[in-house]
């Protein structure tokens, strides 16, 4: 069996940005209140506005002597917590077409990396066009697959299987053949409406559905959340891929709070199963600011 080495590398910040819950965004009510009941908003588009969050990974083990066959086969489970900032930076023009750049910073003892992220929004959602990556996510509402890529301007831009054609206020996807676009965010939000999101192979799709309205605390204070589930489906025909969970939770200071669950199967040098990995990482949401 080959040696698997998972590595989590410890972020840390650099530089001078100052962030702060806003007084004047109802949402956001620093020191533990539940005053916001809103249950129906669209993501904050306002630029500059920032977001700073804190990484946590976790390992849960089935059964727990999975924990010694790791140890002994030299893998490597790195627990650093990671930090990140991402804001609304400027417009730009990208494929003919007016959108707005999400930046996503991250800095490490070992490297440094940064996102950007193409967005455009509009009465019936928040709509990416597309995205450069050089390695990790940024935390927004979309998380980049770093696998595929398209050619533009003479730079390599991550992006993503067709979806289907359909209208955006006055335009069309089908009238830019060369751009992507993904429906991060629906509008307006109905509990338990579920949509299409991406193709991630020729043969996995993902699909978000909105769940329930939840309470969450944060260091940056309390929000009124609507629970988005991310499933992915396999094969044709398709089922519900069990070894993947995401829940994104979204409200009006954007996103709060995400949850993944990766489940990792191990097996022997005679190829028989001898247990689960489960990676948690759980993104939570520590100080917003959004600019008026």
């Amino acid at each position: 069996m080959k040696k698997l080495t998972l590595k989590i590398l410890f972020i840390f910040f650099s530089g001078v940005l100052i962030y702060s819950c806003s007084k004047d965004d109802a949402s956001v009510t620093p020191g533990g209140g539940l005053a916001d009941t809103s249950t129906n908003f669209k993501y904050p588009f306002s630029l500059n506005s920032n977001w700073l969050f804190t990484t946590t990974p976790s390992y849960r083990y089935n059964p727990d002597s999975l924990q010694a066959f790791l140890i002994r086969n030299n893998v490597d489970l790195d627990s650093a917590i990671e930090t990140g900032y991402t804001y609304w930076k400027n417009d730009t023009i990208i494929n003919g077409v007016n959108a707005r750049v999400l930046r996503g910073n991250h800095t490490s003892t070992a490297h440094s990396y940064n996102t950007t992220e193409y967005y455009i929004q509009t009465d019936t959602g928040l709509v990416n066009t597309g995205f450069i990556i050089s390695k990790g996510t940024s935390f927004g509402p979309f998380r980049p697959n770093p696998n595929v890529k398209i050619l533009y301007n003479g730079e390599v831009i991550n992006s993503l299987d067709e979806i289907s054609a359909g209208s955006i206020s006055g335009f069309s996807y089908t009238a830019l053949a060369d751009t992507t676009y993904l429906n991060s965010i629906k509008y307006p939000i109905v509990t338990n409406f579920e949509w299409f999101f991406r193709k991630t192979s020729a043969l996995q799709t993902q699909r978000k559905k909105y769940l329930s309205y939840e309470q969450v605390t944060t260091p940056a204070g309390a929000f009124n959340c609507i629970k988005i589930q991310r499933k992915n489906y396999k094969g044709n025909p398709e089922i519900l891929d069990s070894t993947f969970t995401s829940f994104d939770y979204f409200s009006k200071a954007g996103l709060v709070k995400r949850k993944t669950i990766n489940v990792l199967e191990f097996r022997n040098s005679s190829d028989v199963i001898i247990g689960y990995l489960e990676i948690h990482r759980d993104v939570i949401l520590n100080s917003v600011n959004i600019a008026p």
